[in-house]
């Protein structure tokens, strides 16, 4: 499932995750768009050992998509900056693969 994204009906203006209001113009009015894919902007990886006990460590990425918005997500595989993801949802998580 790709990434849904509201984007306001008035100003166009992205977000994630939806918002009641615009903060650019105020309106109410949102449109419902998909984003499958990203780039990369930049990684960070959590320690092992987290608080759930995880030995395995988690890694981060910030994403953005063509219009410019940025996304937090968790990478599923080895992706460096610069390189496309594709973007999916796992419950409330946005996961970025290699593209």
């Amino acid at each position: 499932m790709a990434v849904r994204i509201a984007t306001c009906a008035a100003c166009r203006a992205q977000y994630f995750p939806p918002r009641l209001l615009c903060a650019r113009c105020g309106s109410e009015e949102f449109v419902t768009t998909q984003v499958r894919t990203a780039t990369i902007e930049a990684v960070t990886q959590l320690a092992s050992g987290n608080h759930r006990n995880d030995p395995v460590p988690v890694h981060l990425g910030s994403v953005v998509t063509e219009a410019g918005l940025r996304i937090v997500a968790r990478l599923a595989g080895p992706i460096s900056p610069g390189q496309q993801a594709r973007l999916h949802m796992r419950g409330r998580a946005v996961l970025a693969s290699p593209a």
